[in-house]
């Protein structure tokens, strides 16, 4: 037999000589089925490597097996580590993910979330784009668990899995205030949860020291890669920053580019600090002082909390915070 594409159930009942249903009961090792006939449908399985197709099971159990993941981009080591620790909590249960980039695209996250639920994942686990629910009505409407990771919705009632991004922006700020700088500039990422409660505690923070924010030190970064661009018009402006405040520690690899290029030591001239403790942090030049984000065991957290609702369809939201901590080294 001349099997185009991949083998279906009937393709191996057909070889096997038996009926759908009992290749199927075959398949599944149930009892109703003697020795010789389940021997002939496997054989005939194996033959055509036929593998079961998790979608049309699906249809039949009201499950998939499959859980959606949406962030902005894998190629970010940060949701690379999250999505591992998804992963690895996932894979034990017997999961396989679908894995979706948003690249900080309000639309392609809604696209993505619609193609998701189109696939009939059983759950979906989501760095969201938007700090709102008004783009994104379909996921609140569908019956579908969801939980948001890194990212949330503040005021909106969900399950999600976060660090205190206010606690973030208050450690990096106190600790370059701690010494001796006024002028800080802080290169921030576009509208979303963890952008908007690190610039307030930022804020927070400078006030706290009697110094007035000042519009022109915070700079919006809509993708890392534009950060030394906007390093670049900060100094060619003339605001003369003591110290940078990046986001995540990618743009800070962007700042140090520029910095260095341009003749300018750090931290003796500018201190830079930024978000996360990526692995290569550590051995920059000069090693990265940065805020430890729990990455991969918030990627592990989500995935649990995921689970639990799947599992035991529980109404009661479940909300964890991590604690971020400063880790010093030589830029500041």
């Amino acid at each position: 037999m001349k099997i185009r594409g991949y083998a279906t159930l009937k393709d191996v009942a057909k070889k096997a000589g038996v009926s759908l249903a009992t290749a199927s009961r075959a398949l599944n090792n149930r009892g109703d089925v003697d020795q010789t006939t389940r021997k002939k449908v496997l054989e005939a399985a194996k033959a055509l490597s036929y593998t079961p197709n998790p979608l049309a099971r699906g249809l039949l159990s009201g499950t998939t097996k499959t859980i959606g993941i949406l962030v902005t981009t894998i190629q970010n080591p940060f949701y690379a580590a999250v999505v591992s620790g998804i992963e690895k909590v996932l894979a034990a249960e017997g999961y396989t993910i679908i894995l979706c980039n948003s690249h900080e695209d309000p639309e392609a996250e809604r696209e993505a979330i619609r193609v998701l639920l189109a696939r009939r994942v059983d759950g979906l686990i989501i760095a969201p784009v938007q700090s709102k629910p008004d783009g994104l009505e379909l996921l609140f409407k569908s019956n579908v668990p969801f939980v948001f990771v890194a990212r949330y919705m503040p005021g909106v009632d969900t399950d999600y899995v976060v660090c205190d991004d206010e606690a973030v922006g208050r450690l990096a700020t106190e600790h370059l205030i701690d010494r001796g700088h006024r002028r800080i500039l802080f290169m921030n990422s576009r509208g979303n949860s963890s952008a908007e409660l690190r610039q307030r505690g930022y804020e927070q923070s400078l006030a706290a020291h009697g110094i007035s924010p000042e519009p022109s030190l915070i700079r919006t970064v809509y993708y890392h890669t534009q950060a030394e661009e906007a390093i670049s018009a900060a100094l060619d402006e003339g605001l003369d920053p003591t110290a940078v405040f990046c986001f995540c520690d990618e743009m800070a690899v962007g700042v140090l580019r520029v910095l260095a290029a341009r003749g300018i030591r750090v931290p003796e001239e500018i201190a830079v600090i930024s978000c996360d403790n990526l692995a290569f942090s550590a051995v920059l030049h000069p090693p990265l002082t940065t805020v430890d984000i729990p990455e991969f065991e918030m990627g592990v957290e989500a995935a649990r909390i995921l689970l639990n609702k799947i599992k035991r369809r529980k109404k009661k939201t479940t909300q964890v915070v991590f604690t971020p901590k400063l880790v010093e080294r030589a830029s500041t």
